[in-house]
């Protein structure tokens, strides 16, 4: 899979995708994500934005925290990583995540591209 195109016109984004590793080995082997599991995408202006535009989060809770979406928490972080701008259980998140449902609420991730713009998975020491 090639890189998205660097104008945005069709609408891709650029990012990084940061996991755990509760999250990082249920992306591997695509199962259910433990209660732990923490993703963290960074959304980018460009590929090579210096700053994001907005962090989207998603922490797997405990069951029963969240029944109806997987017991998944949702939330953005303003690109300065300084303000939560949203914090969901439902919503306009999991409207979207549903559509994934079979693979536990996450989108699968694209085939990592060598060239500039292609999305990339990183570890992250991430605590609850």
């Amino acid at each position: 899979m090639s890189a998205p195109p660097k104008d945005n016109s069709e609408g891709h984004t650029y990012g990084v995708v940061y996991a755990n590793d509760s999250a990082r080995a249920a992306l591997a082997g695509r199962t259910t994500f433990p209660a732990g599991s923490v993703i963290v995408r960074e959304k980018l202006s460009a590929p090579d934005a210096a700053t994001p535009q907005l962090l989207a989060v998603m922490f797997k809770r405990a069951p029963g925290f969240n029944p109806k979406g997987g017991d998944w928490e949702f939330l953005t972080v303003d690109g300065s990583l300084k303000k939560i701008t949203a914090r969901q259980k439902k919503g306009s998140c999991l409207g979207c995540h549903s559509r994934q449902s079979e693979r536990d609420f996450v989108f699968t991730l694209p085939p990592v591209s060598p060239a500039p713009g292609g999305l990339r998975i990183a570890p992250a020491k991430v605590r609850l």
